[in-house]
């Protein structure tokens, strides 16, 4: 969805300040990733709190541990991550009203 999402505000900041960062979008898509990575690089430390023990049956409660950190946890930063797209006011509608302007050579300051 981000990838998608890039290229509407490309689209929307050339507009609205009459310059394309492709190269400032891709450098913050990016960054989100790296930082993504470095997060979900400490998964030993809650596997360790869970109680997870390697080459070994699983305990209960530990399999419980697990399964909230694979499937709860992911769902629960999913859906706060969709908080910040309700001021995301790009609709398909939009942007192509904006597409439209700038192949005509428009911009916000033009109307």
């Amino acid at each position: 969805m981000c990838y998608g999402m890039v290229g509407d505000s490309l689209e929307y900041g050339d507009w609205k300040l009459g310059k394309r960062q492709e190269g400032l979008a891709t450098s913050m898509l990016s960054f989100g990733v790296k930082l993504a990575t470095a997060i979900c690089a400490p998964v030993v430390l809650l596997l360790e709190a869970v109680g997870y023990v390697p080459n070994a049956q699983q305990t209960p409660s530990t399999q419980i541990g697990i399964n909230f950190m694979v499937n709860i946890l992911p769902a629960i930063l999913s859906l706060v991550s969709c908080i910040p797209l309700i001021w995301y006011k790009l609709s398909d509608k939009r942007v192509s009203e904006i597409r439209a302007d700038l192949e005509e050579g428009k911009h916000t300051w033009d109307k």
